[in-house]
């Protein structure tokens, strides 16, 4: 599917960038799809004092979003 930027969950769950963001399972399995309103999604990383927000850039975009579950180290 190509993507740009990757990301991981401390639940093995991969974050993968291009249109939005996709979350596949330690299995491979699609779990996710995050929609952006933007053309095609840059980078994603896991940050903030507890490694909570889900931080994705797009075009001329930064977002964030509150996370479940934490960044893996």
């Amino acid at each position: 599917m190509g993507s740009d930027g990757m990301t991981l969950d401390s639940e093995g769950n991969v974050y993968l960038t291009g249109r939005g963001v996709t979350v596949f399972n330690p299995e491979g399995e699609q779990i996710e799809q995050i929609p952006i309103d933007k053309g095609w999604t840059a980078n994603v990383c896991f940050g903030g004092n507890d490694r909570r927000t889900l931080f994705i850039t797009a075009s001329d975009s930064l977002y964030a979003l509150p996370m479940r579950v934490k960044g893996a180290y």
